[in-house]
C-alpha cells in the first residue's frame, strides 16, 4: 500500500488525505500552504483515543502533506474503489 509505512495515515491533511485531494480536486490545493507537522509517540497506537489537536499541533494540521502526489492520491482512491467494488459484489457470499 502506497501509505504503509506511515503509522497514522490519516490524521488532518497529511500525505495520504492531501495526494487524494490532488488527484480528485487538484484545483483546490494549495501545496505551498503544506506543512509537516510531526505527530508525537504514541505507546499505544492502536487503541483510539479522543485527544486535542490543539494539544498536538499550533496549525490544526497534524502529518506530512508537504510529500503528497497527485499519483499517489490515485493509487489510494483505485485502491479503495476496488475494496469497494468487491464488497458489494460479494458480501453475500459464504468466504
Amino acid at each position: 500500500m502506497v501509505f504503509g509505512r506511515l503509522r497514522r495515515p490519516h490524521a488532518h491533511a497529511p500525505e495520504a488525505q492531501t495526494s487524494v485531494l490532488l488527484h480528485l480536486y487538484p484545483e483546490l490545493v494549495h501545496m505551498e500552504k503544506a506543512v509537516n507537522t510531526p505527530i508525537k509517540p504514541d505507546r499505544w497506537p492502536g487503541i483510539t483515543k479522543s485527544i486535542l489537536y490543539s494539544e498536538q499541533t499550533d496549525s490544526g494540521l497534524l502529518g506530512d502533506g508537504t510529500v503528497a502526489t497527485a499519483e499517489k492520491g490515485k493509487i489510494a482512491v483505485d485502491t479503495a474503489l476496488d475494496a469497494m467494488e468487491d464488497f458489494v459484489k460479494n458480501y453475500l457470499e459464504k468466504e
